[in-house]
């Protein structure tokens, strides 16, 4: 994980990237936090066993629409977990873009025009993000997805990256579920209601 953002201010003097506000997490640096597993609600027993190969970063992004070719990235969060460790580094900001957010995205994300007016620049984020992933493994829910979002808008070197997808982890462990949904998993299994961010 790159040190480059050490001495930023925390979210309280970045209200734009505060979506984890009320999580136990303490300020690292511009884009980063870091928490205690146990406290964030994290299995100690599950992390252990996730991480018994190495490291993951788990990865999702929002944005303007699906189309990856004429929409745009609003919202990077990941989560590193390292073995041997209940400590968990924290990713996550909004994205400025000049693509006006649709009423739907908006109901969806919660993500309003004022959080991305002041937003850092995609150039910022993604600099800071292919650097928090270096060569860890990425997780993520509909994998291909967020694989063309990182291979397209931040680093072309994503398009040849290690990738799991939950949707094909859940559906073995979970097989009985009516549908692989992220909603449907965080409010069944994880107990979650948030809104769909990342």
């Amino acid at each position: 994980m790159s040190d480059t953002n050490a001495g930023v201010p925390s979210t309280a003097a970045n209200p734009t990237f505060a979506f984890h506000e009320g999580l136990a997490l303490e300020p690292a640096g511009r884009f980063l936090w870091r928490g205690d597993a146990a406290a964030l609600g994290i299995d100690a027993e599950l992390l252990a066993h996730l991480t018994e190969s190495g490291p993951l970063c788990f990865l999702d992004f929002e944005a303007t629409g699906l189309d990856t070719e004429t929409e745009a990235p609003i919202e990077a969060g990941a989560v590193l977990v390292s073995p041997g460790s209940t400590e968990v580094a924290v990713f996550n900001t909004h994205i400025r873009t000049t693509i006006p957010l649709s009423p739907f995205i908006q109901r969806l994300t919660g993500i309003t025009p004022a959080d991305i007016r002041t937003a850092p620049t995609l150039d910022e984020v993604a600099r800071a993000l292919d650097g928090f992933i270096g060569d860890v493994p990425v997780v993520a829910h509909n994998a291909d997805f967020e694989r063309t979002w990182l291979a397209r808008a931040f680093a072309k070197r994503f398009a040849e990256h290690p990738f799991l997808d939950t949707i094909e982890l859940f559906a073995l462990v979970y097989p009985d579920l009516p549908n692989m949904k992220l909603d449907t998993l965080c409010r069944s299994k994880l107990g979650r209601r948030e809104r769909h961010r990342a």
